[in-house]
């Protein structure tokens, strides 16, 4: 991934069944480091989320989050 001016920029993606948040403490842990944490939903997950979304959508929905 292309570094940040004050450090590295990860994207941490969720299982199955999870959403964002479970990436909290690591999150805190990178940010602190001085690094760019984006730890997106996929589409689909989380409560209230929609029903019936495909692999594709979470893919695509993902990219978009990063682009």
């Amino acid at each position: 991934m292309a570094e940040a001016a004050t450090g590295l920029q990860f994207v941490l993606v969720h299982g199955s069944w999870h959403t964002g948040a479970g990436w909290r403490h690591v999150s805190g842990h990178l940010t602190a480091a001085g690094h760019r944490v984006l730890a997106p939903i996929l589409a689909g997950r989380g409560e209230g989320a929609a029903t019936g979304i495909s692999m594709m959508d979470m893919v695509d929905g993902l990219c978009a989050e990063v682009e």
